[in-house]
């Protein structure tokens, strides 16, 4: 199946995700998600922008100081710009790491997540 493919399923149906991260019985991240299949969905900037794939990386092993964000960065951005195309990848220190990836391929997506799980502390 090609990209055309999967932006015709983008168009239609019901996507829900939910997940809660509890430490010491407190809760310390929740997130709820959803995407209601349509062709707005798939463009929209602050939904799909035009890409097939999504992915999150969390890690909340450890805390991200700013000198490890900085580290983050500096592994992640040549692995954005290696592409052709654009693509979207934000981060967010908490009391761990979150990443979120949107472009076209699967394979950078796990490259960029395998990057960030290798960093020392």
């Amino acid at each position: 199946r090609g990209l055309g493919d999967v932006y015709k399923r983008q168009a239609q149906g019901h996507w829900r995700s939910r997940w809660e991260v509890w430490q010491s019985g407190q809760l310390i991240w929740a997130e709820r998600q959803q995407a209601i299949g349509s062709p707005t969905l798939r463009q929209c900037p602050n939904a799909l922008g035009g890409y097939p794939i999504l992915g999150t990386y969390l890690d909340l092993s450890r805390s991200f100081t700013p000198a490890l964000l900085a580290q983050v960065r500096e592994i992640t951005h040549p692995l954005i710009q290696r592409r052709s195309e654009q693509v979207g990848f934000s981060l967010t220190a908490t009391q761990g790491l979150i990443g979120r990836y949107r472009g076209t391929s699967s394979q950078q997506a796990k490259t960029i997540f395998s990057a960030i799980s290798q960093l020392d502390p």
